[in-house]
C-alpha cells in the first residue's frame, strides 16, 4: 500500500511539472536576465553658479564627456559614452543589457582622463581614474557665461533599478543616479577697512595649501613663508574677463576655487593695497599710503565656533560672502603666509544642492 500510495504521488508530481512547463514555456523565470533597455535621463532645469555678476546668479551646467558605466555584482563594468544627439537630448538608450547591479554617471570628465575612462573594465580602475582628476581641470578660467563651477565633475552611483512593464517585450530598466560635484567649492567675497586703517582694496587672491589632485594627500601645494617670493602662487580670478576683477561691494563679484577633499585645510591669501589711518602703521611700520602688502586666512570656523579640520566633496565653503571681512592694521604684513600672523575667521557652509549647483540625473 504504501508502494502505491508513493506511486501515485509521484505521478502527481510529474503531472503538476508538465503543466508548469506548459503555462511558462517561452518565459524567462528569472527577468533579470532577461536583457533589456537601459534608460538615463539628465533633467533640463538643472542649474549652476555663475560668479560672473551677481552672487546669487545661476546659469546652465555646460554638459561634456558625459559617461555611464554599468556594473555587474561582481564590478565589472561595461563604459557606454554619451553621444552628441544624448547629450543634447539630456537622455541616453542602452539598448540589450542584462539589469545591473549598480549604474555610475560621471560628467565633465577631463579630456585628459577620458581615455583612461573609456578603457576602465571595473570599479576599481573607475575610481583610479577619478582620483587623478587635477584641480586646474576643476578652475578652468571664464569662458564666456561659462565658469568653472559649471565644468566640475560630478559623479553619482545608484543600485536602484526599476524594472518597468516587467514581463512583456517593451519592459525597460530605469535608474535614478543623483550626482554630485567631487570637488569642494570656496567662495570668497568681500574685505573692509577695519581698526587702524581708513582704506582697504584687493589687488589680488591667492589660494595656498591644497591638493593637486583628487584623494591625493600626498599632493599638495604649499608655499612657505620663506619661498614665496621666487614661487608661481595659484592665483584667483573673479569677474568677467576685462573688467575689474573685484570690487569691495557687497554681493557684487566673488573669487572662487574648487579644492578637493580631505585634511589638508586651504590658506587664502589678500594681496592688498590702502591707507593707514593717523597713529597707526603696519607691522613692518608702513604709514599713511601703502600697496603690495599681505592678509593670510590661516584657518576657518564653522558657525558653533569649531574649527574645521577636514574639507568635504560636494560643499560650498563662503568665506565673506554678503558680509566683507574687517580688516585690521595689525593683521597686513609684508610678506604672506607669516607664521605669527594668521587670521581665522567664522565661513558658511552649504551643500552643493540641486537648486544652487548641481544638476541630478534622472
Amino acid at each position: 500500500m504504501k508502494k502505491n500510495f508513493k506511486t501515485i504521488f509521484a505521478s502527481m508530481l510529474a503531472v503538476l511539472s508538465c503543466a508548469s512547463c506548459s503555462q511558462n514555456e517561452g518565459i524567462v523565470s528569472n527577468q533579470d536576465l532577461t536583457p533589456k533597455s537601459l534608460e538615463i535621463s539628465l533633467p533640463k532645469t538643472a542649474t549652476s553658479r555663475s560668479v560672473e555678476g551677481q552672487l546669487q546668479e545661476t546659469a546652465a551646467p555646460k554638459y561634456v564627456n558625459i559617461t555611464t558605466i554599468y556594473y555587474d555584482h561582481g564590478g565589472n563594468g561595461v563604459v557606454t559614452p554619451w553621444s552628441p544627439t544624448d547629450i543634447t537630448a539630456l537622455k541616453q538608450t542602452i539598448l540589450d543589457v542584462v539589469k545591473p547591479a549598480s549604474v555610475q554617471v560621471i560628467v565633465n570628465i577631463p579630456a585628459s582622463q577620458l581615455v583612461d575612462l573609456t578603457a576602465a573594465k571595473t570599479k576599481t580602475a573607475v575610481d583610479v581614474v577619478l582620483a587623478n582628476v587635477d584641480v586646474d581641470s576643476q578652475n578652468l578660467e571664464p569662458d564666456g557665461l561659462i565658469t568653472s563651477a559649471q565644468q566640475t565633475v560630478y559623479s553619482g552611483l545608484s543600485s536602484t533599478i526599476t524594472t518597468v512593464n516587467p514581463g512583456i517585450p517593451t519592459a525597460v530598466n530605469e535608474v535614478e543616479v543623483a550626482i554630485s560635484s567631487i570637488a569642494s567649492r570656496f567662495e570668497i567675497g568681500a574685505i573692509k577697512a577695519g581698526t587702524g586703517l581708513t582704506a582697504l582694496t584687493i589687488e589680488k587672491v591667492f589660494f595656498n595649501n591644497y591638493l593637486t589632485l583628487n584623494d591625493k594627500a600626498s599632493l599638495i601645494v604649499n608655499i612657505p613663508q620663506n619661498s614665496w617670493g621666487g614661487a608661481n602662487p595659484t592665483e584667483l580670478w573673479a569677474g568677467i574677463e576685462g573688467s575689474p576683477l573685484v570690487t569691495s561691494a557687497v554681493d557684487t563679484k566673488a573669487y572662487a576655487f574648487q579644492a578637493f577633499s580631505g585634511n589638508v585645510i586651504p590658506q587664502i591669501i589678500f594681496k592688498v593695497g590702502g591707507t593707514v589711518a593717523d597713529g597707526y602703521k603696519l607691522a613692518d611700520g608702513t604709514t599713511g599710503n601703502f600697496t603690495g602688502k599681505f592678509i593670510t586666512i590661516k584657518g576657518f570656523k564653522l558657525a558653533g565656533g569649531t574649527a574645521l579640520t577636514a574639507l568635504a566633496p560636494h560643499k560650498i565653503y563662503q568665506v565673506a560672502v554678503g558680509a566683507p571681512l574687517s580688516i585690521a592694521v595689525e593683521e597686513i604684513t609684508p610678506e604672506p603666509n607669516q607664521d605669527e600672523v594668521g587670521l581665522q575667521v567664522t565661513i558658511k557652509v552649504l551643500d552643493w544642492t540641486k537648486e544652487t549647483l548641481t544638476p541630478e540625473v534622472q
